[in-house]
């Protein structure tokens, strides 16, 4: 009885969670251009203007004016703007729920979020309020995993060491790794500790050092990793003599060494290049779609982003047709959340590069594109040889 009073406490605790980290409001940042208020001007002749920042949901709507100087994508119900030079956050409903006050915010994970008050960086809950009044050597790829954050140790030199605090600030695993080691993802963490490779628990302690790998004569042969990355569909991608291939969460390996580089496994599938192209393949190693692409993207929802020609991209499903009629520059980062992909674009005036974005659903529709977005047509293609399905 006592047992199943404590299973039906632990299920309301976890719906109490997901109510306070809604995901009914993920709204993305977009912009409007005042071409009444000239910021800069070039040699070129091009011009830039004032933009405001709002927000629309999934179908494109727009559900918060543009009337902020600059904003951020929602997370858990909460989206970082700026006025008046200050940063906060606004509610679903655009009213702020902490008030504009900080010289940089970040998106919320995990019910904290970084924020930069004078040079200096703090972590803060969903009512502003700073964990532990102690600033953190942390930046712009600062967030919560897992209850977990990578942090440096505050040296200014260049051979700064990296640990991880828990959600109350306290610092959990002591400062010993480089900067190339990363977050926790399903339980465990690829770090680089003084140049060797491996993974550990939320404890700190060593999981896997070493991949075990069959021999043809039935026993256990032991190999160092010269490289990992993080679990994602119980495996992770590992770099051995040169080499990546994947190993499951016991350190067996799985996928022999075979490519230049890989992407984590996401759908079942995970992006591998061979000699200079990309392609996919299962988690059996077997290939899917053949290498054929200049860059790929991890699959989502049943799509991808690939590279059919020098930064130009289109969308593809799982049997490599194309889910788009069209292509667009995509020479920035792809980023997928909840359920839309943000492509970014970057454009180069005189020595200065801008970004610019649009939205694509996984069925590869634009809901939204910014002003500097290039999208090529069918016709467009079709002269670049590619060839669509009639």
């Amino acid at each position: 009885m006592k047992i199943k009073t404590f299973s039906i406490i632990l299920f309301l605790l976890f719906l109490l969670q997901k109510s306070l980290f809604s995901s009914e409001c993920n709204y993305y940042v977009i912009y409007k251009v005042d071409k009444n208020k000239i910021i800069a001007e070039y040699d070129s002749g091009e011009r830039i203007y004032r933009k405001r920042y709002g927000f629309i949901n999934k179908e494109g709507k727009i559900v918060i004016s543009c009337k902020y100087e600059d904003g951020r994508d929602f997370s858990e119900g909460l989206g970082a703007v700026m006025l008046n030079g200050k940063w906060g956050y606004i509610d679903c409903s655009g009213k702020f729920a902490i008030k504009p006050e900080y010289d940089e915010a970040l998106e919320f994970s995990e019910g904290r979020a970084v924020v930069k008050i004078k040079e200096k960086w703090y972590i803060i809950d969903r009512n502003g309020r700073i964990i532990k009044n102690k600033s953190f050597n942390l930046g712009y790829n600062s967030y919560y995993k897992e209850g977990m954050m990578k942090v440096a140790n505050g040296d200014t030199d260049n051979i700064q060491k990296y640990g991880y605090i828990d959600k109350n600030g306290n610092l959990v695993i002591p400062f010993i790794y480089s900067v190339s080691s990363e977050n926790f993802n399903e339980g465990l963490a690829c770090v680089n500790k003084a140049g060797k490779y491996e993974f550990i628990n939320r404890k700190g302690e060593t999981v896997i050092s070493r991949v075990k790998i069959l021999s043809e004569n039935g026993s256990n042969i032991y190999m160092e990793i010269d490289k990992c990355k993080s679990f994602s569909d119980g495996y992770a991608a590992v770099k051995i003599k040169g080499k990546w291939g994947f190993i499951n969460k016991k350190g067996e390996l799985v996928i022999k060494p075979q490519y230049e580089d890989v992407r984590n496994f996401s759908d079942g599938l995970a992006g591998v290049r061979i000699k200079d192209s990309w392609g996919f393949i299962d988690k059996k190693g077997k290939i899917v779609i053949k290498p054929q692409f200049g860059l790929v993207y991890g699959f989502n929802d049943g799509s991808a982003v690939v590279e059919r020609y020098i930064d130009i991209c289109m969308l593809i499903d799982r049997k490599r047709e194309y889910l788009t009629k069209f292509g667009f520059v995509c020479n920035g980062n792809v980023v997928f959340n909840n359920g839309v992909y943000k492509i970014y674009h970057i454009k180069h005036i005189g020595d200065m590069g801008s970004a610019d974005w649009f939205y694509l659903t996984t069925t590869g529709k634009i809901i939204w594109k910014g002003d500097d977005i290039i999208i090529l047509k069918e016709k467009e293609l079709k002269e670049l040889g590619v060839a669509f399905k009639k």
